[in-house]
């Protein structure tokens, strides 16, 4: 099931149209935008003012104005500080976030939620999905040694599978679904599975009760993740030779032994002195540096050799 491009009709029975609420002020779509993305139609029974899901993902992600959209998407991480997360969102993202601030305004669940996902997705298309480390397959610990590992709550392990289920009833890009619903991921994840499974059931038999987002009417973000740490330590970190605490180095007793010490403020490791370095442009070798024994060695070697030519 698809939502319709016009998604919501407020009508007045008394024949004239009658205008949703200005968004207050904290909102994010400021009321100038809002109201350049109202369409007024007339019919025999009544007038309506219709709300399209594209007008309010125009006017919550690009200032209300497609000029806000750019030609082609960035692609990739390189440009990562460079725009906006959203000019990483492409047209069939956007189709899709779309049906999901339509449902939202149909619903009455606060857009927040929405958004929430549009950041995601966006963060998604942004790092190509290759930034963030998987938690799982790519063990982390703490300073301590500590393993970190991420988790869902059970109600949300229970969302996830429900979404991954009905994932054929959105738009949303299965890769994205199938990073962002990963538990090893979970850690940097801001997005309501509720939210979401209410949106991809809401066409099935399940219960009624999956038609509308009624819940969802004021905005409550919650941790996405749980994160714990190993009761044992788990990783043995080596001492290291010195220490950075706020721009400040140390030398810890290891580097010491280590001929590590402090010259201006910075590490230095000092080398033995009982080499000679010999340098040829930008050749460079070391030969030890032969002891008087051998030289006198060598010298009468020579001479002899001298004597019997």
């Amino acid at each position: 099931m698809e939502i319709n491009s016009n998604l919501s009709t407020i009508t007045k029975n008394g024949g004239t149209a009658e205008s949703p609420t200005t968004p207050a002020a904290s909102d994010s779509t400021g009321a100038a935008a809002y109201a350049s993305t109202l369409a007024q139609s007339t019919s025999t029974q009544a007038d309506s003012v219709t709300l399209s899901g594209e007008a309010i993902m125009l006017s919550r992600l690009y200032g209300g104005s497609e000029k806000g959209i750019p030609a082609t998407p960035l692609v990739g991480s390189k440009d990562v500080g460079a725009a906006d997360p959203v000019m990483w969102l492409n047209a069939d993202d956007r189709r899709a976030l779309s049906d999901l601030y339509g449902y939202a305004q149909q619903t009455g669940a606060d857009l927040h939620y929405v958004d929430d996902i549009a950041f995601q997705l966006a963060y998604y298309r942004q790092t190509a999905g290759t930034v963030v480390s998987n938690w799982t397959t790519n063990p982390m610990y703490d300073m301590e040694g500590h393993h970190l590992t991420s988790s869902f709550s059970d109600r949300d392990v229970a969302s996830a599978k429900v979404i991954q289920d009905n994932s054929k009833n959105t738009k949303l890009d299965k890769g994205f679904l199938n990073y962002v619903l990963d538990q090893g991921y979970g850690q940097n994840h801001i997005m309501n599975f509720q939210f979401l499974e209410k949106f991809v059931t809401r066409g099935s038999n399940a219960a009624n009760k999956n038609s509308n987002a009624a819940e969802f009417g004021i905005y409550a973000p919650t941790p996405r993740s749980i994160v714990t740490a190993s009761k044992d330590i788990e990783l043995k970190r080596p001492e290291p030779d010195f220490i950075n605490t706020n721009g400040v180095f140390t030398i810890t007793a290891k580097g010491a032994k280590n001929g590590f010490s402090l010259v201006n403020g910075q590490p230095v490791q000092q080398q033995k002195t009982n080499t000679v370095q010999v340098q040829t442009g930008h050749f460079s070798i070391n030969i030890d540096k032969p002891s008087f024994a051998k030289l006198l060695l060598s010298m009468l070697k020579g001479a002899l050799l001298n004597r019997t030519r």
